[in-house]
């Protein structure tokens, strides 16, 4: 599972979150953004190396990590097999600048390619904007809302 977020501070909570809830597992939950090399935990470092974790159960990390497999930049074959067939998480898009949209957008064409199973959230988005769904109805063929309270 990947489970992007817009910031890194939301990024870090969620991971710290996550890393919590899942702790008597044998999940793997990793950390991925510009300034995941180090991390500080209970007042020492630790590395964290996302490349290395190819497979893990869990990845929290911003869409831009997921860049590469639009822009074919260095490392996108090991993103692309790494996300194939997974669920994605996209949480708060309605965030995004229109130039990020662009590139989540183009994302979720990728993802939707290669068979993995996308996951939208917001909490506001849907109320006061219909750009998103319509935009994600284009790109994918397909768009199911689905209301949780």
């Amino acid at each position: 599972m990947f489970y992007t977020l817009p910031f890194q501070a939301s990024i870090n909570a969620m991971y710290d979150r996550i890393k919590i809830d899942l702790k008597n597992t044998e999940a793997q939950v990793y950390l991925l953004h510009a300034a995941s090399n180090l991390k500080v935990k209970d007042g020492t470092l630790e590395e964290r190396i996302m490349q290395r974790h190819i497979g893990a159960s869990v990845k929290v990390m911003t869409p831009h990590q997921m860049a590469s497999i639009v822009f074919g930049i260095k490392g996108y074959e090991a993103m692309l097999l790494d996300l194939k067939g997974c669920d994605v998480i996209l949480d708060e898009i309605h965030t995004y600048a229109s130039e990020t949209q662009a590139i989540v957008l183009k994302i979720i064409e990728i993802l939707k390619s290669i068979d993995c199973r996308i996951h939208i959230g917001t909490a506001t988005m849907l109320c006061d904007n219909k750009t998103w769904p319509k935009a994600i109805e284009r790109v994918t063929g397909e768009f199911c809302l689905h209301f949780v309270f």
